[in-house]
């Protein structure tokens, strides 16, 4: 059973909006709190920066932060070791609790295969839990060629997560590559990265603190996103104008971890959020839910928050593929034995394709159960007799009067008489 904290609902019988904690913990979390305080989601979300390595929290421009491991790592980072991320995140215990009071909703922002991500973050996430709070972690997987090492300890670091997180979000860095041009330089494709991960951060923040008609609640954002295997996928787009709807909608799943909405083939469910102005109309809602649904058959989640500050019509597409519950085989039935055929039918009859539902129930009646098709049956046609050799016989041709020639010499080489055709002399049969 989901069971969601009691303060997301209610606050002293009033209905309020929940706090929500973003902490981005290593390099990779701390590069997207940057980016999100640089948009201005300082104003709904509380944006917290944590790291072993003094340099780099240094230069960051968060507003909160939390050093890691003053004694364990000495400002110096862990260098690649999640043993020692472990160790600097519950040495800053008192810290981090700290950090937590009152947060409804704690979003970890980490780069998995690394140190701080890989061992700080499970941690981090065990006290938020302890704390009360909903659990997002929203993770970054190493690219292929980063070397096994760093892909078993995102894959260690996966499975610690998992004990803590209430849901689960993980991006491949290999797809998010593609964000950007083949030779694009490395700053653009790391800074394409995080600005897919902040849209996908800021959609969770709209879809939870934007009132509307049809709220959604966390125990939606889990039933998406609570499976830890799963790759997530996210869309965003918005639109003016008279067809803003149709034009909102396909900028979304044109979005590229979308590919033009074929990736959602795969999806056991997605969310889908529309953020609008109170003028909204439901046939502008229709027209979203119908595109999104011609690419996916998975349980669609809708949430609609209506804002007068909004100046354009937004929709945000959030999924989650694999790790979905395993497929049922298909059930084969077994078929009765077929009647011995005849010697003289089995030479001329031809194999019929065998078809087998999958299922009983949905196998589909056969015409004989539905109508009488004796007035329609065919002779079956009898087999083609099988036609004699045909054999070359002799033409046996009148003798012919040669005319001027009756009295010439016939023409005899080696004892054949060349006269006669050679066919003839040599007794050579015509095919």
């Amino acid at each position: 059973m989901l069971e969601i904290p009691r303060t997301l609902l209610t606050d002293d019988g009033a209905a309020s909006a929940p706090r929500i904690l973003v902490a981005g913990i290593g390099n990779a979390g701390v590069a997207l709190v940057d980016r999100l305080t640089l948009a201005g989601f300082g104003n709904a979300l509380d944006l917290l920066a944590i790291n072993t390595d003094s340099v780099s929290l240094g230069s960051s421009v968060a507003g909160k932060k939390i050093l890691l491991g003053s004694k364990t790592a000495r400002g110096l980072g862990t260098g690649g070791d999640p043993e020692v991320g472990a160790e600097a995140a519950e040495e800053a215990e008192p810290e981090l609790t700290a950090a937590l009071q009152g947060a409804h909703i704690v979003i970890i922002c980490a780069g998995l295969g690394g140190g701080v991500g890989s061992g700080a973050a499970p941690v981090f996430a065990e006290f938020a839990k302890k704390q009360g709070a909903l659990v997002v972690t929203l993770a970054t997987l190493p690219f292929s060629f980063e070397g096994r090492r760093r892909l078993q300890q995102a894959a260690d670091a996966q499975a610690e997560l998992a004990k803590s997180a209430d849901a689960f979000l993980t991006f491949e860095n290999d797809r998010m590559a593609e964000l950007s041009e083949p030779l694009a330089g490395v700053h653009d494709t790391f800074a394409a990265s995080d600005q897919v991960l902040a849209e996908t951060i800021g959609a969770i923040a709209r879809l939870t603190l934007t009132p509307g008609p049809i709220r959604v609640t966390p125990a939606d954002l889990l039933a998406v996103f609570r499976r830890s295997g799963s790759t997530s996928l996210f869309g965003f787009g918005e639109a003016t104008g008279g067809n803003r709807a149709n034009e909102a909608v396909e900028r979304a799943l044109k979005s590229p971890l979308l590919a033009r909405g074929k990736s959602l083939a795969d999806t056991h469910a997605a969310l889908v959020h529309i953020s609008a102005t109170p003028d909204l109309h439901i046939a502008e809602i229709r027209v979203i839910m119908e595109a999104v649904s011609r690419h996916t058959d998975g349980h669609l989640h809708l949430g609609i928050g209506l804002d007068p500050s909004y100046s354009s019509l937004g929709v945000s597409i959030l999924a989650a593929t694999g790790g979905a519950a395993p497929v049922r085989a298909p059930v084969r039935q077994q078929r009765p034995a077929a009647a011995p055929v005849p010697e003289s039918e089995e030479a001329t009859s031809e194999p019929a394709e065998e078809f087998e539902p999958a299922d009983a129930e949905t196998a589909p009646a056969k015409a004989s159960e539905l109508f009488d098709t004796s007035p329609y049956a065919v002779a079956k046609a009898a087999g083609a007799k099988r036609q004699p050799k045909p054999e070359q016989k002799t033409l046996r041709l009148d003798p012919v009067a040669r005319g001027r020639f009756e009295k010439s010499e016939p023409t005899i080489v080696g004892g054949e008489d060349l006269d006669v055709p050679t066919f003839l002399r040599q007794k050579i049969k015509l095919r």
